[in-house]
């Protein structure tokens, strides 16, 4: 599975708005060109962009074909010239492996 994330912040005074933007239009199209949104999570501890946009599809190809429609083009640029701000996308490859000793090692650095 490879992933399709888009990071922003809310516009202040807009959440309410957006939400209704995400509902109704954002989610159902990203779905309908062809990557599935799985998930929306709000950061509370970090920097950076406070919203994430999870989306995951089969294969780069997949994510690609999408992101060069003049459809994913239009809904982004929506997005982002009446929602949000400090807008970032990324792709995330998978690596088949979980980084086990790394993870350990980070998670017992303050004992």
């Amino acid at each position: 599975m490879w992933k399709f994330n888009q990071y922003f912040n809310i516009l202040p005074g807009l959440e309410q708005e957006y939400r209704k933007f995400a509902e109704a239009e954002f989610i159902p199209k990203m779905e309908q060109l062809g990557i599935k949104v799985t998930n929306i999570w709000k950061v509370v501890i970090g920097s950076g962009p406070f919203i994430l946009v999870e989306g995951t599809s089969r294969t780069i190809e997949e994510i690609a074909k999408t992101i060069d429609t003049d459809e994913y083009r239009m809904l982004t640029r929506t997005l982002k010239s009446k929602y949000v701000m400090d807008y970032q996308s990324r792709i995330l490859a998978p690596t088949r492996r979980v980084e086990l000793p790394y993870f350990i090692k980070g998670l017992t650095a303050g004992l």
